[in-house]
Order: structure tokens, then sequence, then C-alpha cells
């Protein structure tokens, strides 16, 4: 009987280990693969790629582009050829800068990142945060803070 509760505290402990790991990858457009294909038909502002799922085809991206004294913005989410890739595009395109809120979901566990974007220079890695969970509001308006233009 010991040994079946000893087995099943390893199993509860792997799968929290496991929803942990989810987490979101920012980069260059360019580096979704086929990216060059894709952007013709779709211009991005960055990409984005899911860690830590299992079944990365099964990952859902969402999210909005958040700015002061204006409505959110959907984020477009385009497929790359590698499962768990896409492309974001604002749309329509924005000119400044602005806070991109994403959330992925895979598996019932949850990540997220607050992204800077820059019409002019892409996506901004520094004052990004990668979170462990979907954003909230309090954690975009800090970011919506430290960007020039203040908070919404």
């Amino acid at each position: 009987m010991d040994l079946v509760k000893i087995g099943s505290l390893f199993v509860i402990l792997g799968a929290s280990a496991l929803a942990a790991d989810l987490s979101i990858q920012i980069g260059n457009p360019a580096g979704v693969k086929n990216a060059d294909v894709l952007i013709r038909k779709n211009p991005a502002n960055f990409g984005v790629r899911v860690q830590g799922c299992t079944q990365p085809s099964e990952a859902r991206f969402s999210g909005t582009a958040e700015r002061k004294s204006q409505p959110s913005v959907p984020l477009t989410f385009v497929p790359g050829t590698t499962a768990g890739e896409y492309l974001v595009t604002i749309v329509p395109a924005l000119h400044g800068k602005w806070v991109a809120m994403i959330q992925v979901e895979c598996a019932g566990s949850k990540a997220g990142a607050i992204v800077i974007t820059d019409a002019e220079r892409g996506y901004v890695r520094d004052g990004s945060k990668f979170l462990t969970h979907a954003p909230s509001k309090t954690e975009v308006e800090a970011v919506l803070n430290s960007i020039e233009g203040g908070s919404r």
C-alpha cells in the first residue's frame, strides 16, 4: 500500500514539474521555419514558439496588443510549418510602441509573455517578460508604464 502512495506522489510531482516547464520563446520572425514564404503573405512583427508542450500541434496561442488610450488590438497567429511555431502580426499595422500580451495553453497548463513591440524595430527583448502563467492586467500595466507613452 505504501508503494502505491509513493508511486502516486511521483506521478503527481512529475505532472507538476511538466506543467512548470511550459514556456513561450519570442524571436525574429525569420526564425520560424519557412518564414520567408509565409512573410510574403503575412508580414510579421515577431515569431513565437511553445516549449515544454508534449503535443506542440495542440498548443493554443492567443493575445492582444495594448497601448495607452487605445483599444486593444487582437494579435494574429499564423502557423509556421513546424508545430508550435507561429508568426505574430498586429493587424492593422500600428505605429510606435505597443505591448503584446500573449498566452499559450497546452494540456491544461498555461504560460505567458508580455512583449514590447516597436513599429520601427520589431519586438524589443529588453523589458519583455516571460511568465509561467497568463499575463495579468497588473503585469501588463507595469510594462505599459515602463515604456514611452505611460499607462493605459
